[in-house]
């Protein structure tokens, strides 16, 4: 399967808010942000103004809205790559290669429409590709159980997540160990 477009986190208001309101987790050589998409974001980053989301705030939207066809979600993946964090371009850039291949290789690993962020940290260098695979598995993992306590508490399906206008699914689960 490839990495495609649609799958692409790419406005940085989609990586604020999986910081921001989504759950997060140290796995270590990395971090990991995920986040139940907003209801209406379809596969390619556009919104349905049908279901009450700000266009401008969730993702772009075309000049016309109407007739839109409702798409599955499909769960979308991004990597904050700082050179504070990892130094060099060449580092940079191997980190993100590291991570799409991950995320590539184990598609069914979050449930569809959510929005996932790496951050990788420069500790990463010094593990192989296989360690940082079974990372990334065993906590997502985690922070699918997470989620589904989260949601359950509030009455929330897992898998749907109200607009930004809810509380915060991490309010109930902040005391919690990482």
């Amino acid at each position: 399967m490839k990495f495609t477009a649609a799958q692409r986190l790419r406005l940085q208001a989609d990586f604020v808010r999986a910081r921001e309101e989504g759950l997060r987790m140290d796995c270590g050589p990395f971090f990991l942000n995920a986040f139940p998409a907003p209801a209406g974001v379809a596969a390619g980053g556009v919104a349905n103004v049908d279901a009450g989301i700000d266009p401008k705030v969730s993702a772009r939207s075309p000049d016309s809205t109407e007739g839109l066809a409702p798409t599955p979600a499909l769960t979308r993946f991004g990597v904050v790559s700082a050179k504070k964090l990892l130094g060099c371009a060449v580092r940079r850039n191997r980190a993100r290669r590291v991570f799409r291949e991950i995320f590539r290789l184990h598609p069914d690993v979050w449930p569809e429409g959510w929005d996932v962020v790496a951050v990788p940290k420069r500790s990463m260098f010094g593990k192989s590709f296989a360690s940082l695979e079974s990372r990334y598995l065993e906590c997502a993992a985690r922070l699918k159980e997470r989620a589904v306590r989260v949601a359950a508490a509030q009455g929330i399906p897992a898998t749907a997540r109200q607009p930004s206008s809810a509380s915060k699914p991490g309010d109930a689960d902040a005391g919690a160990p990482a």
